[in-house]
Order: C-alpha cells, then structure tokens, then sequence
C-alpha cells in the first residue's frame, strides 16, 4: 500500500522536502516569509513556514504550524493540546551527515506555530563552504521530522520535508 493511500486519521508518515529555488532574489527582500503546502497527518494540518528576517543580521526562521481540521459532522480533528518532538534540518547537499539540526519538543495547545527565529544566519547559509546552498541552483533544501504524542495515538514518527519549486 503507498503511504498515500492511507487514510488522514491513521496515515503515520508523510515525507515531504521543501526545496526554496531562487533563494538569491528572495534573500534580497525584507522579512519574507515562504510557505509549504499543508499535509493532513493524523487528521492534523501540518505546514513549514520560513522566514527571512533582516535586523542587524539577516536570519533564516524554521517554523512547524499545526491546525486542527473540521471536516463537518463529528469528523474533526482530535482535540489539542498535541505534543510533538520536532527535528528541524537545513539539509548539507555536500554530507549528510552535515545537516544543520534542531531539535525541540512543543506542546501545541491552538492553531499555531512554533519554531526558531534565527536558525542560522543567511550569510553562513550561504556560504558555499557550508554546503548547504547550491549555488549552481541557486536553492537550499529543509526538512522537518516530527514525532507526535497524543493520548489516542501511540508514538508515531512523521518525516516531513517538502518539495516547492519557484
């Protein structure tokens, strides 16, 4: 069976990457903000959003947003809070296991997100050195894995990381 034809209530896994293409052009723009599609997990709303910030240094933000799902009738989504331990990775295209990682564990009460504000700065995410901007594609690549708790659903692990191209 594929993973997507299992049903939202009890899919487990969805792997998804988000690849941000023109990263060049969109670093040049104030506080911008890019957005994943929504993948149903669970009967839950789960999203990426990005951000570039420009203070006195500039930042890339990592965010995880949840949302509960009301498809009518007494099909809903299972009630908050929703607690996840959530890995965060700004993938090294040189090694592997170079990935820039952050871990955290959230305790999501409403529709809302949570995340890092300043992940890494933009001047070393795109240092080529680094390995982590493609300058040839001028993209970096992100990835998100979850391991949602709830008092319904046994520990489940979702790797989440998106495919978006500009």
């Amino acid at each position: 069976m594929n993973e997507d034809d299992v049903d939202e209530l009890s899919r487990s896994k969805a792997t998804i990457h988000l690849k941000i293409n023109d990263f060049s052009k969109l670093k040049k723009q104030k506080n911008f903000r890019i957005y994943s599609k929504q993948y149903v997990v669970r009967n839950f709303g789960w999203f990426i959003a990005t951000k570039l910030d420009e203070d006195e240094i500039e930042k890339f933000g990592f965010f995880l947003h949840c949302r509960s799902i009301d498809y009518g009738d007494s099909n809903k989504s299972i009630g908050f809070p929703v607690k996840v331990n959530a890995k965060f990775s700004v993938l090294n295209r040189l090694n592997p296991s170079e990935n820039l990682i952050q871990s955290l564990k959230y305790l999501y009460n409403d529709n809302n997100g949570y995340g890092y504000p300043s992940f890494i700065e933009i001047k070393k995410l795109i240092d080529p050195i680094n390995g982590y901007y493609n300058l040839e594609n001028d993209s970096i690549a992100v990835e998100l894995a979850i391991q949602r708790k709830d008092n319904i659903f046994p520990k489940q692990l979702l790797y989440i990381s998106f495919q978006t191209i500009f």
